[in-house]
Formats: C-alpha cells, structure tokens, sequence
C-alpha cells in the first residue's frame, strides 16, 4: 500500500471536508505524559526548544530561576537583591528585572538579560531604559535581540524595545501600551484591550479587535513563529463569568475555545497551534487536530502518589509539545515546576481543516531525514500490516495522501487542499516511518 507513488493532491480528488472538534479526540489519540520535577515555589513563565524552563520562585522573596535542564538560581550583580524571570528564547537568554529590594522587583527594580556564558553559568546585564524613570521590565524576547517590556516613570508607565548594550526605544506613538510577546518575525503583541500586532520593521500597529458575538475586548498572552496571538475574550456581559480561551489566526480571525468564567485564558501556544489554557478549576491543553484535555489527565502517575496541576502559576509549551506547570505531590511532598515530556515524541497534528484552504498535516518528532507517510481511512480502526515499513497501522483499509522526507529536527509538513464539498463521514489519521507508527488522529467530516 505504502509502495505506490502518491500525493497529497490525491487525497484532495477524496473530496473530503474535515473538521476536529475542539474536544473531539478519542482515547486513542490522547497523548501521555512523564512528569519531572524541577523545584522551585512560584510559577511557570516561559519555556524555549530545548525544554529549559524559566520562572520566579517566592520562598524568601523574589528570585529568577532557570531549568537548563536542572533547577538553580540566576546570578543578580552586588547590591541587588530580587529578581524575576519572564522568558527564555532558544540560544538561552533570559530576560526580567533585579531589584534592590528584599521581595519585590516593583521597588526600583531595573529591566535585566541573563546570557549564558560559555561556562555553564550567566552574564547579567542592567538593560538601559528611559531617562528619570524609577523601574523597568522586561517581559519577552526574540532570538533576533528584540526585547519588549516597560518603562515605569511614577504614575505611567511606556513600552519600550530595549537592546542589549545599546539605548531602548520608546514604542509609545506606536499606539500599543503593554506588550506581552515578541517573536522572530519582529511581531509584538500586547495585553491591553484591545490586542494591538506590532510590527518593529515598520513600527506600525493592527489592532486584532475581537471576535464575533457579545465581546467587549481581547488582550494577548503570546505570538508564535506563524503571527497566531494566544490570549483571552472579554464577554460585555460582565460578572464573574465575562472570559474566554481564545486564539487568533490571519485569514480566521478570533476563535474561541472554551466556556465562560472569571480567570479564564489561554497562557501560551506554539507554533502548531497548540494551546495551554486556564479554564475555570483546571489547565487544559488543546492540542490542534487532536482535541481539548484536562493537563492533569495525561500525566502518568509517579510511583508514588498523584501530579495535582495548579491552576494559576502559570503555563508553557514548545513546539516538541512538552509542557511546563506548576504541580504537587501530596503524598510525596514535592512541589514545584514540573516539566512534562510526551512518552512518544513521534505524533500528527492537523491545522487548518477548513473547506476551500490548505490544511496542514504534521507530523513531530520524527527520525531526522528519514521518509514519512501519511494515511486515513474512512473504515475506522482496524490492523494492516505494511511489509515496506515493517509496521501496523491501526486502521481497516488504509490510503496513502502524502510522503515526504523529514527535516534535520525530526518535522514533516504536508499541505492539502480541502475542497467545499463535504459528506459528513468519520475519517481516521495515521503517520507512520520505517518502524514506528504515530496514534490515530480520528476526525469528523464536516
């Protein structure tokens, strides 16, 4: 089966319309998770593609960690003595604030970069911001030196765009207010109301607006390599249930993905299109192409005891889908950032299921170089051998859509266009390699 040339246009002439629900995945394609514990006793606030973690730990005061990959505390040079930490990008860097003050960064505290040295430490840089102000922070960065974040001068506050070793850039008159994100394509987003894109190339601004329906305003959390913003919805019904997980997608608009409640929001996505949401008692994950599930739920148990996931120390997730949150062991003691790796690396993920557009069929975590295969099959599940490959594929009468070779960091991508039409029938997802099968992605045609 696998043998014959095909392509992904000869899943197009299939006349299939596909759509996953949000919360649509079954049992078969639920991901399991290892959990680690990293330490520390405040939250999560960022995570880059090797799984470093960073956050900022309150036991006595404020103070920056790193996860890279074992749990220890940034340096902060004499005479300073609290720190934060926001976000780590891939080449290590870190940004946040250090402060003279015994507990908190927000009495005097300066906008900093940790960069690791070469020697498994950190250099720590007090990053310049703007003449008279009395604090500053950092809050994101790329891996291009952008950094955003704030200048506080008494009673206001200004955005600014610092750079290491040179004078920030004050982003006022560009007409955002607090950003949130930077990624590598220069693009900011902010957090007020409503989400404004900042583009640094051209220092002029979009405003996202929000999404259709009863919403008053929209605010970011984070951007991704492909511009989507991850972030939440404001109800104009107010109250205690006035917010929602939602994402935003050029050419989409705003989508929501979850119900209503008081701190409900989505923390951070990567460039799947994955989110970590807050909602409502619980973190979730929706995971695109594959469904929405309660974080908590896909952690194998250690063992001894159960991973209990808070709610409110914040979240994180990478483009490997490993996550970062805050849990507890009751039964252990332990407590502190936990770092959660899925047990098979090797998954599919499908974006973009829209009649008339391309959808995106990924596969992650693959052997680097090595050809990759993508199937479905309108039977369901079932067990077909592959001699070509030397594996079974879980599904009844599968058929080939596309091929290709896997890049030096283990991805494929297919692009397939979906015609209007559409039949309302159940179809299942596979990928597979020399070997090694991915879990069945089950889908619903819509």
């Amino acid at each position: 089966m696998i043998a014959r040339n095909a392509s992904a246009s000869s899943f197009a002439r299939c006349a299939l319309v596909v759509w996953i629900s949000a919360i649509g995945a079954t049992a078969s394609a639920q991901p399991r998770y290892d959990a680690r514990l990293l330490g520390g006793s405040g939250g999560v606030a960022a995570m880059n593609e090797s799984a470093f973690v960073v956050g900022t730990t309150t036991t006595s005061g404020q103070r920056a960690w790193v996860a890279d990959p074992d749990f220890r505390l940034l340096p902060m040079p004499p005479g300073m003595r609290s720190s934060v930490a926001n976000d780590i990008n891939d080449l290590g860097q870190i940004v946040g604030a250090i402060g003279p003050s015994d507990y908190s960064v927000e009495f005097g505290g300066k906008a900093a970069l940790w960069t690791p040295d070469g020697q498994g430490g950190y250099d720590v840089e007090i990053l310049s911001g703007l003449q008279g102000e009395v604090a500053s922070l950092a809050m994101a960065l790329n891996n291009l030196g952008d950094i955003v974040g704030y200048s506080f001068g008494g009673m206001y506050r200004r955005p600014l765009l610092f750079r290491s070793g040179g004078s920030a850039i004050d982003l006022f008159s560009t007409g955002i207010f607090d950003p949130s994100d930077v990624n590598d394509r220069r693009m900011v987003v902010d957090h007020s109301f409503t989400v404004k894109r900042l583009n640094l190339n051209t220092m002029t601004a979009e405003d996202l607006g929000v999404p259709p329906g009863n919403y008053l305003a929209t605010t970011a959390k984070s951007i991704n390599e492909s511009n989507q913003v991850a972030g939440l919805a404001i109800l104009t019904s107010g109250g205690n249930c006035d917010r929602v997980a939602a994402r935003y997608t050029d050419g989409v608009g705003w989508e929501v993905f979850s119900s209503c409640g008081q701190w409900n929001g989505a923390y951070d996505l990567n460039d799947l299109g994955d989110l970590v949401m807050r909602l409502n008692v619980a973190p979730y994950v929706r995971f695109e192409g594959l469904g929405t599930f309660q974080i908590e739920t896909l952690i194998n148990d250690p063992p001894v005891g159960h991973w209990y996931v808070v709610n409110s120390y914040g979240l994180a997730i990478n483009n490997s889908r490993q996550m970062a949150v805050f849990a507890h062991n009751p039964q252990t003691g332990e407590a502190g950032a936990v770092l959660l790796t899925p047990v098979d690396l090797y998954s599919l993920s499908v974006a973009n299921l829209v009649g008339g557009a391309d959808a995106v069929f990924s596969i992650q975590g693959a052997t680097p170089l090595l050809n990759q295969y993508l199937v479905y099959s309108l039977r369901g599940p079932g067990s077909t051998y592959v001699r070509q490959l030397n594996v079974t594929l879980d599904l009844a009468r599968p058929v080939l859509f596309a091929s290709g070779r896997a890049d030096q960091n283990g991805a494929f991508e297919a692009t397939v266009r979906i015609p209007r039409a559409a039949s309302g029938r159940r179809v299942w997802f596979q990928g597979a390699e020399m070997n090694r099968t991915t879990r069945v992605v089950e889908a619903v045609v819509r």
